[in-house]
């Protein structure tokens, strides 16, 4: 599955979902994913449980906080810009705790050797 945040009414539609408590996620909605781009072979890994669109977003929205634009991957994800980035699923993944999709996004972490999750 491959999503990109291309519209207004994406971004319309995402700020008005509400940020979930520990308590309300729903881990059996897991899944893992890569965040690919058009400029390179770099991806990042992670996982989630919002639907893609929203978890793009939230990269999106991260990646302009100062405290985590100098991290790896939204260092080079700002440089090469957003508009070059797609997130693509690898696996849908419910489970029914963050320790176990933490585990299953290691998995793909080693399987995959991602450059931009090395710190």
């Amino acid at each position: 599955m491959l999503t990109s945040l291309n519209n207004s009414s994406d971004i319309c539609n995402i700020m008005q979902v509400k940020t979930k408590t520990k308590a309300m996620i729903n881990f059996q909605k897991s899944y893992i994913y890569k965040l690919v781009n058009s400029a390179d072979d770099q991806i990042f890994i992670s996982g989630g449980t919002a639907p893609t669109k929203i978890r793009i977003f939230q990269h999106k929205q991260k990646a302009k906080n100062i405290k985590y634009a100098t991290s790896n991957p939204y260092k080079h994800l700002n440089t090469i810009g957003w508009n070059n980035v797609t997130i693509i699923v690898i696996e849908k993944f419910p489970c029914n705790s963050k320790m176990e999709l933490l585990d299953r996004i290691q998995y793909w972490v080693l399987k995959l050797h991602p450059k931009l999750n090395i710190k």
